[in-house]
C-alpha cells in the first residue's frame, strides 16, 4: 500500500491514516469476534472495568474509594444498611460527590429536591399561623 503511486504525493502522516483506516475496516469482524469471546471468558474482569469507568465518570472516585465509602453509615439517619448509595448533585458539575446515604434517605432526598419550593412554602405558612 505504501508503494502505491496514488499515495506518492501524500505525507507519511496521511499515509498512516489511510493505512489505519483500511486495517480497521478489514479487521472489524475479527475484532468483534475477539471482544465477544473475551467478554464470555472474562465476565468479572469486563464488569470490573465497566464499574471502574462508570464510578470515575460519575463521581470522580476510584472504584476502591467508592467501595470504601459504601461501607460507611448514612449521613442523614446514621444507619448502615445493605444498599448504600454515593450521593451526588444531579444539577451541579459532574463528579460532585456529596455523601453516603441509605436507600430510604437517598429516595427521600431526591423527592425533597424535586418539591423543595412547595415544601418550604408550606412550612413557612405553618409557622406564620
Amino acid at each position: 500500500m505504501m508503494n502505491n503511486p496514488v499515495l506518492a504525493g501524500l505525507s507519511n502522516i496521511e499515509k498512516q491514516r489511510i493505512w489505519r483506516k483500511t486495517w480497521w475496516r478489514a479487521t472489524g469482524e475479527a475484532r468483534a469476534t475477539y471482544r465477544k469471546e473475551y467478554k464470555e471468558k472474562n465476565p468479572n474482569r469486563v464488569r470490573l472495568w465497566g464499574n471502574r469507568s462508570r464510578v470515575k465518570k460519575a463521581y470522580g472516585l476510584s472504584l476502591e474509594a467508592y467501595e470504601l465509602l459504601r461501607r460507611l453509615p448514612c449521613e442523614i439517619c446514621g444507619k448502615r444498611k445493605l444498599r448504600m448509595h454515593v450521593d451526588h448533585d444531579h444539577k451541579g458539575p459532574k463528579q460532585s460527590f456529596r455523601g453516603v446515604l441509605c436507600q430510604q434517605c437517598n429516595t427521600q432526598l431526591g423527592w425533597f429536591e424535586n418539591h423543595r419550593v412547595n415544601i418550604l412554602n408550606y412550612l413557612k405558612t405553618e409557622e406564620d399561623e
